[in-house]
């Protein structure tokens, strides 16, 4: 089992939370897995559909399938790094998530773009709609 650590809480400007959690562990004597999650909780509204073709019945699709919330999640990872390093290349993910996706994560229209996504997977098979 992973431990799960939040190392930094980052408020978006589009009102988002950005909670980036470290689940590293340890592999074998001194080498780790240097595991950070950027995650965001995006509140599933009817709104985020609105004005998509059958909009109402993708919300109701995806509030079933995920309740009233969808998550964004991002991995980073490294395998088999020394002890001594662990810190430091956790460090450089961190600053990657920072500089490289929270100008993403935070535009106004994120969430939307969450959603239509989500809403476009299950229409394209990417979950039990869409199968057959």
């Amino acid at each position: 089992m992973t431990d799960r650590r939040v190392v930094a809480s980052i408020p978006l400007e589009n009102g988002l939370i950005l909670e980036l959690l470290d689940e590293s562990r340890l592999l074998a004597g001194d080498r780790w897995l240097v595991h950070l999650v950027a995650c965001i909780q995006v509140p599933l509204t009817p709104d985020l559909l609105r004005d998509v073709p059958e909009g109402e019945r993708l919300y109701e699709d995806l509030r079933q399938e995920n309740g009233d919330r969808l998550e964004y999640r991002a991995d980073l990872k490294k395998h088999y790094v020394d002890e001594k390093d662990r810190e430091r290349v956790l460090g450089e993910f961190q600053d990657i998530v920072r500089q490289e996706k929270a100008p993403y994560l935070s535009h106004p229209a994120f969430a939307r773009r969450l959603a239509l996504s989500r809403a476009r997977e299950m229409t394209q098979g990417g979950s039990k709609w869409g199968r057959g």
